[in-house]
């Protein structure tokens, strides 16, 4: 007893070594991991858990259990806290039960099938039976993922709130032919201004502002963009009441099921209308509200030359000077509401109105003639135009699942604001949660999926209905929404035109500005270096500069 083998000794002498070196490299590891946490490791103590704010207070985290994590976009100030935006859905039991049950149907329905194709066709044979067992494999895990997705979309869209729940204390709605629009309204302070008694008993004389101004933000935005940093500073610089409205598709404004309401020539309207409000003219003689309908702003944006030019000389001393100011695909609409007329000033920020060539806008006319004049060419724009309609709405509910997946993430808008800033900008806006919050609310908004998607659409069918599309319809207004028609009406307007572009967009090149610019006899062009797709928010400062000096030199 007591004696020990010499091999056996040698083996636990060998094992204690090893679990002695072991034991060195775990206490390693522990301290290191101690003294650095890896990257995105969360430590939360029982201080550090006691002390946390209530998950869901203003100004908390994405994640109050990522405070330690030493990113300042995770401890930034927080917007909209009680809409959730970064809601997670949570499957219970019984749902996850009844996603298995689903699978295994399927499963068991495609294996019924299969077993009746071989014995009607061939036999089966040992490498046939692997393939199929695989493909069951694919089938139930198919299913599974099919009926989980649907259970957690339920809950998303549970969870979303009426326009008028998401709104802010100052939001306003206005009704334009039955279209609940939702606009912000900044009015020039006289009184936080230094005026002479002059001018302030001529401001007390003339209740309408002197100038008003519409904002039209650009694609997958909404009043927020304007309303960071530059509505309210720009109606006090230029002492002008300044609205900005969301488009129809995008923000609060209302998602109807009409796909002509998605239309930048509609935008284009609304904007008008928006200069309207912001004067004050939507006011009867008796002071009663008078809202102006869709029709009406319709009318006055079609009627004739002449008849406008009177209406235009006859309000000339009374009206207000008015701009309107587009960003991305709000400059393509305020480009348009800017040549059907009564327009004094437009500024285009970052334009996505495409520059055509010199040739294809001056020669407007015959270009139309000889394409009118060939059969075939008509044949194959008609045949083009129903391919495409076709394929947007067969792509529409892949369309849809992408868009739900996309802005419902807060990195993909951190990470898309970032890429579309500058280099400048991109620091800062990657540790402010607040602009991707700005940019995420409507998505907490009841019908905003769908609203998207036939933006997308009526983009591809230019508004009318699909089968209208497939038999060859088109709208009224297509042929003057073409880029080199929108361009030929703004040189024959009467507007002024100031283009402001960022040097280091990566969205729309600032060349294309460049030859907008020279399309353009009357438009001014000022390239901000440094800065991306977004001037007005990325260098508010240099933005308002640019166009109040325009807008002064009248």
């Amino acid at each position: 007893r007591g004696a020990v083998p010499v091999g056996a000794a040698d083996a636990r002498a060998r094992d204690g070594s090893t679990s002695n070196t072991f034991k060195m490299m775990f206490a390693s590891a522990s301290r290191l991991r101690a003294r650095a946490p890896s990257r995105g490791a969360v430590r939360v103590s029982a201080s550090a858990s006691a002390s946390a704010p209530a998950a869901g207070a203003p100004g908390d985290s994405p994640d109050s259990e990522s405070a330690d994590s030493g990113d300042p976009y995770l401890t930034s100030k927080r917007l909209y806290p009680h809409l959730e935006l970064d809601f997670k859905p949570r499957l219970s039991i019984p749902a996850l039960i009844s996603a298995v049950v689903s699978s295994w149907a399927a499963v068991v329905a495609y294996a019924v099938f299969f077993s009746k194709f071989h014995l009607r066709h061939y036999t089966l044979s040992l490498k046939a039976l692997y393939l199929e067992i695989f493909s069951f494999a694919i089938v139930g895990a198919g299913a599974f993922w099919v009926v989980k997705t649907l259970l957690a979309e339920a809950q998303e869209q549970a969870r979303l709130v009426p326009a008028s729940a998401a709104a802010d204390p100052d939001s306003k709605f206005a009704s334009v032919d039955g279209l609940d629009v939702h606009y912000k309204l900044s009015e020039w302070d006289s009184d936080s201004s230094v005026s002479t008694s002059e001018s302030d008993s001529k401001q007390n004389q003339d209740p309408k502002p002197r100038i008003v101004v519409s904002c039209v933000h650009g694609f997958g935005a909404n009043t927020y963009s304007w309303e960071r940093a530059t509505l309210q500073p720009l109606a006090e610089k230029l002492r002008a009441t300044a609205v900005a409205h969301d488009a129809p598709g995008f923000g609060l404004t209302e998602r109807v099921g009409d796909l002509k309401r998605y239309t930048p020539r509609t935008n284009a309207a609304i904007a008008r209308a928006m200069l309207d409000l912001a004067e004050g003219t939507l006011n009867e003689e008796d002071g009663s509200k008078k809202e102006k309908t869709w029709n009406d702003v319709v009318h006055e944006m079609s009627s004739d030359e002449a008849s406008a030019t009177k209406t235009a000389k006859e309000k000339k001393k009374s009206r207000a000077r008015r701009v309107v100011v587009g960003h991305s695909m709000g400059g393509v609409a305020a480009a348009i509401a800017a040549a059907e007329g009564d327009i004094d000033d437009v500024v285009l920020v970052a334009p996505a109105v495409i520059a055509a060539s010199a040739r294809a806008v001056g020669d407007l006319p015959e270009t139309r003639k000889e394409k009118e004049k060939n059969p075939l060419s008509l044949l194959l724009g008609a045949c083009a135009r129903a391919f495409r309609v076709v394929v947007a709405f067969a792509a529409s509910p892949v369309v849809l699942f992408a868009v739900r997946k996309l802005v419902r993430s807060a990195s993909f808008w951190r990470d898309g604001l970032g890429k579309a800033v500058g280099a400048a900008a991109r620091a800062r806006m990657r540790m402010d949660a607040t602009w991707a919050d700005g940019y995420r609310r409507p998505s907490a908004v009841t019908g905003w999926d769908a609203g998207m998607v036939r933006v997308v659409l009526a983009a591809a069918t230019g508004g009318v209905s699909l089968a209208r599309a497939v038999l060859g319809a088109t709208s009224p207004t297509a042929e003057a929404d073409k880029p080199e028609n929108i361009i030929e009406a703004l040189r024959l307007s009467k507007a002024r035109v100031l283009i402001v572009h960022g040097s280091d967009d990566m969205i729309v090149p600032v060349g294309n500005s460049r030859r907008l610019a020279e399309l353009i006899p009357r438009a001014e062009m000022v390239e901000m270096p440094g800065v991306g797709h977004m001037p007005h928010e990325e260098a508010p400062e240099a933005f308002l500069d640019a166009v109040t000096a325009f807008v002064d030199e009248r």
